[in-house]
């Protein structure tokens, strides 16, 4: 979907999980590690329903088929510490938005990384893609994530369905 999908910032290196190096075990693998209990509460049906390896293998042959990138983040000397999914979707008035989402390993959280990885793709997407707009969703009671979309720029929106919990952000870029 995306051309070059790698991108640094001071801490991470965002990439495939093929430009990795990973195996696609081991891509299913570390999808699973993100996968905590504590976060299911937080997370679509599609992920949250994750418990097993054969379930996270499931799942990431199903975001191929459907064109959906999957990038790691890793610090410089560890293993996968996080996760970003990217969907291309376009607009009825024809403009391109990414969907955009993200899981951080259970062990890495509250420092900071999540913020840094999504400031890191604004960035990376606003110097190298010709696309108009971010969007992401939250559960309206995860009040980390909202504070990471709102730390990187991104504003709520009003959503599609409001008989759901998932609030809608967008960060515009200047086009």
């Amino acid at each position: 979907m995306l051309s070059d999908r790698t991108f640094n910032t001071d801490r991470l290196t965002v990439s495939s999980w093929r430009s990795l190096g990973l195996e696609e075990h081991e891509a299913a693998e570390a999808i699973l590690s993100h996968v905590s209990e504590d976060a299911r509460q937080f997370l679509p049906d599609s992920l949250a329903s994750i418990r097993s390896h054969e379930d996270a293998a499931a799942w990431l042959t199903q975001q191929q088929a459907e064109g959906t990138d999957v990038l790691f983040a890793k610090l410089q000397s560890s293993s996968e510490v996080a996760a970003l999914l990217i969907a291309s979707e376009q607009s009825d008035s024809g403009s391109t938005y990414l969907f955009i989402g993200y899981l951080v390993e259970p062990s890495h959280r509250g420092g900071g990384l999540a913020t840094e990885l999504v400031q890191g793709f604004v960035q990376w997407v606003s110097s190298s893609t010709d696309v108009d707009s971010l969007v992401a969703g939250v559960e309206s009671s995860h009040a980390a994530s909202r504070a990471v979309l709102s730390k990187s720029g991104f504003v709520e929106i009003e959503g599609d369905d409001s008989s759901t919990n998932y609030l809608k952000y967008e960060y515009r870029l200047n086009r």
